[in-house]
């Protein structure tokens, strides 16, 4: 468990390097924001009339920004932190929630369409939130960058409760797919269909969904595209 803790630092590491420029703007953005409430915020003083009213609109915009970038700051700090397993009562919701944050701005570069579907009052799972997250942003990376010679990119990302009683999170792309040679071998480490790929990202994911329990799987799309899922069993299917 300990090895594979730290190959997926390491591929977390990896991963936070290839969104730098998308992680930059969450940050800048409301960096640049409050810069601007503080300059208008020193204008209406420096008037000579009491715009108190705007000051503090300004104020509250100020202490919002500020939290919004001391978010995203936390979140990269919980991300690259090397720490081993921990397994903790989750809700599979607000972990994916969480991921997007970090991503959105990818998202919206690529011009990728983004179809958010997640079932209401899901069950908790017993987890690691920050290893679950990095599957989360992998597969949503790995969908981005399939699409990337394609128009119209659709992404599909949806938590659903199986029959099972697990839930299943999908990724859904319309992207060039794969080859159905590479289907069984695409989670082994070190098999990658990209020059600049090292084939750690699916095997460290499927490592960590197994490590919760859970399996991971793919499939082509009829109309174009991959489909990537996995199961993670809830508590209540672990206690019984």
């Amino acid at each position: 468990m300990h090895a594979q803790s730290e190959l997926a630092h390491f591929a977390r590491i990896s991963t936070l390097g290839e969104l730098t420029a998308s992680i930059a703007h969450e940050v800048n953005q409301p960096l640049a924001a409050i810069v601007t409430s503080g300059e208008a915020g020193l204008r209406w003083l420096e008037n000579g009339v009491a715009h108190l009213d705007r000051v503090k609109i300004g104020l509250e915009r100020i202490i919002q920004n500020g939290k919004r970038a001391s978010d995203v700051v936390l979140r990269l700090r919980v991300l690259a932190r090397k720490d081993d397993f921990k397994r903790i009562e989750l809700d599979l919701n607000e972990i994916i929630e969480d991921a997007l944050l970090l991503v959105q701005r990818e998202i919206m570069r690529n011009r990728v369409s983004l179809t958010l579907v997640l079932a209401k009052k899901l069950l908790p799972i017993q987890g690691d939130r920050v290893h679950l997250q990095q599957v989360i942003i992998n597969l949503i990376v790995n969908a981005i960058q399939a699409m990337s010679d394609v128009n119209n990119r659709r992404l599909v990302l949806e938590t659903a409760k199986n029959d099972d009683g697990s839930i299943v999170v999908t990724v859904r792309d319309n992207g060039r797919g794969f080859d159905l040679e590479q289907q069984n071998r695409m989670f082994s480490a070190f098999y990658t269909t990209k020059a600049e790929g090292m084939g750690m990202g699916l095997s460290i994911s499927r490592s960590i969904i197994d490590a919760h329990g859970g399996r991971i799987w793919a499939s082509l799309n009829e109309d174009g595209g991959a489909t990537f899922q996995f199961a993670i069993p809830t508590q209540t299917e672990m206690v019984s």
